[in-house]
């Protein structure tokens, strides 16, 4: 009877072992922060990849005039002009695949691209002319209107930037990248531009 007595105890010992062996581990692995290295920082930003974060829309009417000369003499009867609305927009955007990152404890520092103009479309079926000329000795020919078109992205982009697409793309990349670390656990946040 003494044996089976000394077993029972020995059988609680080792389970009462084994059940805190069990929750210290659970207590250690449950309280431990993740360690993050710069790489492990840049693969879970990285997966973005480029990203658009200001979109600016835009409507405009491009005219379109020009006539053959000689010299300084306009040629009569060859004239040719268009008057077309179209519709489009200009996305601006970072690449995060050229950011830098470092890693120190519960601080990371994370370097961003200046921020660029990722798309300018303008679409094709909101174009609307309202105005074309039809004059055989200088027809109008599909690269005017490429050519205009061309032009008036340029203008429609540099309107873009004064009015602060890139400005605004700054800040939303620095508040999205503010929040993926700050979900990671890191207590201090350095985000700069190049």
């Amino acid at each position: 009877m003494g044996k089976i007595i000394k077993g029972k105890i020995n059988l609680f010992l080792i389970m009462l072992n084994v059940l805190l062996i069990g929750i210290l581990i659970i207590t250690f692995t449950s309280n431990t922060k993740p360690e993050y290295t710069a790489s492990s920082v840049f693969e879970r930003i990285v997966d973005i990849q480029e990203i658009s974060l200001v979109q600016y829309n835009y409507t405009g009417v491009v005219g379109f005039d020009d006539r053959k000369t000689v010299g300084d003499i306009n040629v009569p009867f060859t004239r040719k002009h268009f008057l077309v609305k179209y519709d489009g927009y200009i996305k601006g955007g970072i690449d995060f695949d050229e950011i830098d990152i470092e890693v120190f404890e519960n601080r990371v520092a994370v370097r961003l691209p200046s921020p660029r103009i990722i798309e300018n479309v303008i679409d094709e079926e909101s174009l609307v002319v309202y105005d074309e000329s039809n004059n055989i000795f200088n027809p109008i020919k599909i690269e005017d209107y490429n050519d205009a078109l061309i032009m008036e992205k340029a203008k429609m982009e540099q309107e873009a930037r004064e009015k602060g697409i890139l400005d605004r793309a700054k800040s939303q990349a620095a508040s999205l990248i503010n929040t993926m670390v700050i979900d990671m656990g890191f207590e201090e946040i350095d985000i700069s531009f190049k």
